[in-house]
């Protein structure tokens, strides 16, 4: 029923910076984004495009049938999980609620998903557990940090 009460919120609060432009000037860090996960929810965890793409199409695509469920609420706008990070891949990670636990799993993505500083493929996560999606890399001598939540 519409009445029954959230099973999770997350807040999604970047700790990094996703980048450091060519100038030296660090790029803003966004605004926290904040989740409901109701009961069999989920969330897909990306890269959002630069243009000319339908990301959440293609990050629909690639959720397993076993987990096709609702999508988690948003409650500040931000209705998707797609972040201007060049080191998350298109479809990085999903977040699944199952059983009042949430549920992080990496969907094959190229630097991988962390816990805990521990690279992970599937993991039920705790409170203040520390997220990483993907991890440093430098191209063309710029560096790139990872997304970073807890």
């Amino acid at each position: 029923t519409s009445s029954e009460p959230p099973v999770i919120e997350l807040e999604i609060r970047q700790l990094g910076l996703s980048v450091r432009d060519v100038s030296g000037l660090d790029q803003a860090i966004p605004q926290p984004r904040k989740f409901i996960f109701k009961r069999n929810s989920h969330l897909l965890l990306g890269r959002a495009p630069s243009c000319g793409s339908d990301a959440k199409a293609k990050m629909r695509q690639s959720v397993g049938t076993s987990h096709m469920h609702q999508q988690a609420l948003a409650l500040n706008g931000s209705d998707d999980g797609l972040f201007t990070n060049q080191v998350v891949s298109k479809v990085h990670a999903a977040l699944y609620e199952v059983d009042g636990h949430l549920i992080l799993e990496d969907k094959q993505s190229t630097h991988g998903t962390y816990v805990n500083e521990e690279r992970i493929q599937s993991r039920v996560l705790k409170d203040l557990d520390r997220v990483k999606l993907g991890r440093d890399v430098v191209r063309k001598d710029v560096p790139y940090v990872p997304l970073e939540f807890t």
